[in-house]
Protein backbone atom coordinates (compact mmCIF):
# COMPACT_ATOMS: atom_id res chain seq x y z
CA UNK A 1 0.00 0.00 0.00
CA UNK A 2 2.60 2.59 0.94
CA UNK A 3 4.38 1.88 -2.42
CA UNK A 4 1.42 2.18 -4.37
CA UNK A 5 0.89 5.45 -2.42
CA UNK A 6 4.51 7.14 -3.34
CA UNK A 7 4.17 5.63 -7.18
CA UNK A 8 0.70 5.78 -8.23
CA UNK A 9 -0.20 4.58 -11.05
CA UNK A 10 1.74 1.47 -11.00
CA UNK A 11 1.68 -2.37 -10.83
CA UNK A 12 3.45 -4.44 -7.84
CA UNK A 13 4.33 -7.43 -9.56
CA UNK A 14 5.85 -10.97 -8.69
CA UNK A 15 9.48 -12.74 -9.81
CA UNK A 16 7.17 -13.99 -12.89
CA UNK A 17 6.22 -10.93 -14.12
CA UNK A 18 2.34 -11.92 -12.53
CA UNK A 19 0.53 -8.50 -11.56
CA UNK A 20 -0.42 -8.42 -7.84
CA UNK A 21 -2.26 -4.64 -7.20
CA UNK A 22 -5.45 -3.95 -8.31
CA UNK A 23 -6.51 -1.64 -10.65
CA UNK A 24 -8.70 -0.07 -8.09
CA UNK A 25 -6.70 1.13 -5.15
CA UNK A 26 -6.99 4.02 -2.67
CA UNK A 27 -5.49 5.40 0.03
CA UNK A 28 -6.64 7.11 3.27
CA UNK A 29 -4.66 10.36 3.09
CA UNK A 30 -6.52 12.02 6.13
CA UNK A 31 -9.23 10.88 8.39
CA UNK A 32 -11.44 13.46 10.39
CA UNK A 33 -14.03 12.52 13.00
CA UNK A 34 -15.43 16.13 13.46
CA UNK A 35 -14.58 15.90 17.08
CA UNK A 36 -12.50 18.45 19.12
CA UNK A 37 -9.72 15.46 19.51
CA UNK A 38 -10.18 13.80 16.24
CA UNK A 39 -10.81 10.80 17.73
CA UNK A 40 -13.69 8.40 16.92
CA UNK A 41 -16.47 9.02 18.71
CA UNK A 42 -18.62 7.21 21.21
CA UNK A 43 -21.45 7.02 19.22
CA UNK A 44 -25.60 6.79 19.88
CA UNK A 45 -28.28 5.19 18.09
CA UNK A 46 -30.21 7.84 17.69
CA UNK A 47 -27.67 10.57 16.25
CA UNK A 48 -26.09 10.83 12.83
CA UNK A 49 -22.39 11.08 12.50
CA UNK A 50 -20.14 12.52 9.86
CA UNK A 51 -16.95 11.53 8.63
CA UNK A 52 -14.85 12.92 6.03
CA UNK A 53 -11.45 11.53 4.54
CA UNK A 54 -8.74 12.85 1.99
CA UNK A 55 -8.30 9.92 -0.26
CA UNK A 56 -6.52 9.12 -3.36
CA UNK A 57 -6.32 7.05 -6.69
CA UNK A 58 -3.42 5.27 -5.82
CA UNK A 59 -4.55 2.73 -8.72
CA UNK A 60 -3.75 3.12 -12.57
CA UNK A 61 -6.88 4.16 -14.12
CA UNK A 62 -9.17 7.11 -13.28
CA UNK A 63 -12.08 6.86 -11.25
CA UNK A 64 -15.07 7.64 -13.42
CA UNK A 65 -16.83 11.36 -12.74
CA UNK A 66 -20.17 9.66 -12.91
CA UNK A 67 -20.87 9.12 -9.13
CA UNK A 68 -19.76 5.29 -9.62
CA UNK A 69 -17.02 5.67 -7.71
CA UNK A 70 -17.58 6.33 -3.75
CA UNK A 71 -16.50 5.98 -0.46
CA UNK A 72 -19.01 4.07 2.09
CA UNK A 73 -18.64 1.42 4.95
CA UNK A 74 -19.49 -2.21 6.05
CA UNK A 75 -20.21 -3.07 9.88
CA UNK A 76 -23.77 -2.17 11.17
CA UNK A 77 -26.17 -5.37 11.00
CA UNK A 78 -28.46 -2.96 8.78
CA UNK A 79 -26.61 -0.13 6.95
CA UNK A 80 -28.86 2.64 6.00
CA UNK A 81 -28.15 4.01 2.05
CA UNK A 82 -27.68 7.46 1.54
CA UNK A 83 -25.11 9.04 3.85
CA UNK A 84 -22.44 9.06 0.84
CA UNK A 85 -22.25 12.30 -0.87
CA UNK A 86 -21.23 11.20 -4.62
CA UNK A 87 -18.65 12.84 -6.17
CA UNK A 88 -19.29 14.21 -9.91
CA UNK A 89 -15.97 14.93 -10.87
CA UNK A 90 -13.33 12.49 -12.24
CA UNK A 91 -10.04 11.36 -10.45
CA UNK A 92 -7.28 10.21 -12.41
CA UNK A 93 -3.99 7.99 -10.73
CA UNK A 94 -2.44 10.31 -8.11
CA UNK A 95 -5.39 12.85 -7.17
CA UNK A 96 -6.85 13.27 -4.03
CA UNK A 97 -10.45 14.57 -2.94
CA UNK A 98 -12.44 14.07 0.22
CA UNK A 99 -15.53 11.86 0.31
CA UNK A 100 -17.97 12.37 3.39
CA UNK A 101 -20.18 9.37 4.31
CA UNK A 102 -22.79 9.69 7.02
CA UNK A 103 -22.91 6.99 10.17
CA UNK A 104 -26.08 6.00 11.65
CA UNK A 105 -25.40 3.64 14.63
CA UNK A 106 -28.05 0.64 15.08
CA UNK A 107 -29.36 0.21 18.37
CA UNK A 108 -26.80 -1.45 20.53
CA UNK A 109 -27.76 -5.12 22.16
CA UNK A 110 -26.04 -3.61 25.12
CA UNK A 111 -24.55 0.10 26.21
CA UNK A 112 -20.96 -0.25 25.02
CA UNK A 113 -21.12 -2.54 22.06
CA UNK A 114 -18.08 -2.55 19.53
CA UNK A 115 -18.55 -2.21 16.34
CA UNK A 116 -16.02 -3.04 13.52
CA UNK A 117 -16.57 -0.61 10.69
CA UNK A 118 -14.41 -1.06 7.74
CA UNK A 119 -14.20 1.77 5.37
CA UNK A 120 -13.88 1.50 1.77
CA UNK A 121 -14.09 2.85 -1.76
CA UNK A 122 -17.08 1.63 -4.05
CA UNK A 123 -17.47 1.20 -7.82
CA UNK A 124 -21.31 0.85 -8.65
CA UNK A 125 -21.73 -1.43 -11.86
CA UNK A 126 -25.18 -2.33 -12.92
CA UNK A 127 -26.65 -0.34 -9.56
CA UNK A 128 -24.33 -2.49 -7.18
CA UNK A 129 -21.87 -1.10 -5.29
CA UNK A 130 -18.65 -3.42 -5.27
CA UNK A 131 -15.90 -2.73 -2.72
CA UNK A 132 -12.33 -1.90 -4.16
CA UNK A 133 -11.57 -5.29 -1.48
CA UNK A 134 -13.56 -7.05 -4.00
CA UNK A 135 -13.36 -5.87 -7.74
CA UNK A 136 -10.57 -8.56 -8.95
CA UNK A 137 -10.20 -11.85 -7.02
CA UNK A 138 -7.00 -12.69 -6.15
CA UNK A 139 -6.19 -9.21 -5.88
CA UNK A 140 -7.86 -7.55 -3.25
CA UNK A 141 -7.21 -4.24 -1.99
CA UNK A 142 -7.29 -2.89 2.10
CA UNK A 143 -9.88 -1.32 3.72
CA UNK A 144 -9.57 1.10 6.19
CA UNK A 145 -11.14 -0.47 9.94
CA UNK A 146 -12.01 1.07 12.91
CA UNK A 147 -14.18 -0.31 16.20
CA UNK A 148 -16.99 2.30 17.39
CA UNK A 149 -18.59 2.02 20.44
CA UNK A 150 -22.30 2.04 20.22
CA UNK A 151 -24.62 3.38 23.31
CA UNK A 152 -21.98 4.08 25.67
CA UNK A 153 -18.37 3.12 26.13
CA UNK A 154 -16.69 -0.45 25.14
CA UNK A 155 -16.48 -2.27 28.20
CA UNK A 156 -12.59 -3.76 28.57
CA UNK A 157 -12.27 -7.26 30.57
CA UNK A 158 -9.07 -8.06 32.00
CA UNK A 159 -8.24 -11.03 32.94
CA UNK A 160 -7.47 -11.76 36.81
CA UNK A 161 -4.13 -12.84 37.70
CA UNK A 162 -3.23 -14.31 40.58
CA UNK A 163 0.08 -14.98 41.77
CA UNK A 164 1.12 -18.76 43.22
CA UNK A 165 3.75 -19.24 45.53
CA UNK A 166 6.87 -20.59 43.95
CA UNK A 167 8.40 -22.34 46.75
CA UNK A 168 5.51 -24.93 48.65
CA UNK A 169 5.21 -23.50 52.29
CA UNK A 170 7.03 -25.71 54.37
CA UNK A 171 6.48 -24.95 57.89
CA UNK A 172 7.46 -27.27 60.28
CA UNK A 173 3.89 -28.15 62.33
Amino acid sequence: QILTHYYTGIHIRDRDGNRLTPEYRWVPLEVNWHTPDNRVPIMYHDRSYEVTFRVQNSGTITWPGTGQVYLWYHGWEQTKRGGEVRSLAALEPGGVREETVILYPPVAPHPGTPYRLRFEMFLEVDDEGIGFSEIERGRPWYTYDVVVCVDGPCATYLPLVTAQPLIPDRRIR
